[in-house]
């Protein structure tokens, strides 16, 4: 698990071995927030506007820290550079540290700016516009630069972090997701299973109409192509696959369950290609 050393305080000599070492340490000023979008603007891509808690610089005294009609003046202490050098007695050279008079600023404020408190920082909401691209995928994140924190470090500023922006995409009453494909399921009735039909069916850009073939079984899938989600590497558009789902009517009249029952005994009569095999399986399962 990384470690920020500069939550553990650490300073002084062993900071600046850090340094000299190669090992940076501190904040970087990243900031990472979450966004829902819903299942078409994930499909189509959109411009969101996030609004979310930042430190800047402080607009009163332009990040300076010193209050308006005065300026910070140059510390006498590290002649402006933020560092001094100092020797350390149990080691053969001589390091770089933080001054101490102006915590690695260089400046010293007489007159603090009220606004900031002489921090030249302050935190303050802040808006941007993210652009999602078209056929993102939830849990996508995307990066602004330069919209996080502005930290400083001693002796040196430090440019804002980035802000990452996490992409969560709303459940869709009817379609799922499946790589560029769409998922749905669609419920006919057994005549419409039986007889083929054309039927209205929802796709990602409006209404739309399937044919469905005569003697459909139920859990077959079939294809609509182009109405799935942009493919974001080659181009084009994936499909929407349907799922039919056989619909059996609850409740029948006296005179519909005469008709069922004079259907059923005459389908009897003729075995059907899914019967054939089931029955052939049964009689294998038990011989």
């Amino acid at each position: 698990m990384p470690i920020d050393l500069s939550e553990l305080g650490i300073d002084g000599i062993f900071g600046d071995l850090l340094e000299v070492l190669g090992i940076r340490s501190g904040q970087r000023g990243h900031v990472q927030r979450q966004i829902e979008v819903s299942f078409e603007e994930a499909a189509f891509g959109c411009t969101k506007t996030i609004t979310y808690e930042r430190v800047a610089e402080c607009d009163a005294c332009g990040g300076s820290g010193a209050a308006p009609g005065s300026r910070p003046r140059r510390c006498a202490e590290c002649d402006g550079r933020g560092r001094v050098r100092s020797e350390q007695g149990f080691l053969p050279f001589a390091v770089d540290r933080s001054c101490p008079r102006c915590h690695g600023t260089g400046r010293l404020v007489d007159v603090p700016c009220q606004s900031c408190g002489g921090v030249g920082l302050r935190s303050g909401p802040h808006r941007v516009e993210v652009e999602i691209p078209g056929g993102i995928e939830s849990g996508t994140s995307r990066r602004v630069d330069g919209a996080g924190n502005v930290v400083r470090l001693p002796g040196r500023g430090r440019r804002a972090g980035d802000l990452e922006v996490v992409v969560e995409v709303k459940p869709h009453p009817f379609f799922r997701r499946s790589g560029d494909h769409v998922l749905c399921s669609l419920p006919i009735s057994f005549a419409q299973a039986v007889l083929g039909a054309e039927v209205e069916i929802p796709t990602l850009d409006g209404k739309g109409f399937l044919r469905v073939p005569a003697g459909t079984q139920p859990g077959t899938v079939l294809r609509v192509r182009g109405k799935g989600l942009p493919r974001r590497l080659r181009g084009g558009r994936g499909d929407q696959l349907v799922e039919i789902q056989l619909e059996v009517p609850t409740e029948l009249n006296e005179r519909q369950r005469q008709l069922v029952a004079e259907l059923a005994e005459e389908l009897g009569q003729a075995v059907q290609p899914q019967q054939r095999t089931f029955m052939d399986k049964l009689r294998d399962l038990f011989e």
